[in-house]
């Protein structure tokens, strides 16, 4: 009952941003029906929290120079020369380039391979992949993922306005649970 001035509350750092944090939110419900108290809940998805892998790519470098990731000459040459860097989310909850390709579609690819690369099901076959207007690059990864791993439970999500904002058109996210550090 939401009127009850005894609620209980657990905070919990996912660590994640977009597709990752509906990942937790998933984990964490299926651990609630589980029969699973809220502490123990909490403590679960603490300890987890560095198991949901985020790969991503951003087309326009514009809104990586915006956010202080790479500086303006970066930006200005990268897409120039049509450059896709791939980047993660590290364990501290930064943002980490880990890659990149010439053009989004070889972009897309590569973050196919890391994820399957860096899968783990031992939590479960969930995916999310989050877009910025850009579902037939999603559709694609869905694809390309069904085809690695066809049990993959894959949902296809566009990014809020808020985030979008942030990333630019052209963004995309593949989230799942697995090993950040697997390279």
């Amino acid at each position: 009952d939401y009127g009850e001035d005894n609620v209980q509350v657990e905070l919990v750092d996912s660590l994640a941003g977009t597709g990752g944090m509906g990942l937790m939110l998933m984990l964490a419900i299926r651990n609630r029906n589980a029969g699973m108290s809220l502490s123990e809940n909490a403590s679960f998805l603490r300890e987890h929290a560095r198991r949901i892998c985020h790969w991503f790519m951003v087309e326009d470098l514009k809104y990586l120079k915006h956010g202080g990731i790479i500086s303006p000459t970066t930006a200005f040459l990268g897409n120039a020369q049509n450059i896709t860097p791939i980047l993660k989310i590290a364990d501290d909850g930064s943002l980490a380039i880990i890659g990149k390709q010439r053009g989004s579609m070889k972009a897309v690819n590569q973050l196919v391979t890391l994820y399957h690369n860096a899968k783990d099901t031992s939590l479960g076959e969930d995916v999310m992949i989050c877009h910025a207007d850009a579902p037939e690059k999603a559709e694609m990864a869905k694809e390309k993922i069904l085809e690695c791993n066809p049990m993959a439970k894959i949902q296809i999500r566009p990014l809020s306005l808020i985030i979008g904002a942030h990333v630019g058109p052209g963004f995309l996210t593949i989230d799942h649970f697995g090993n950040r550090d697997f390279m």
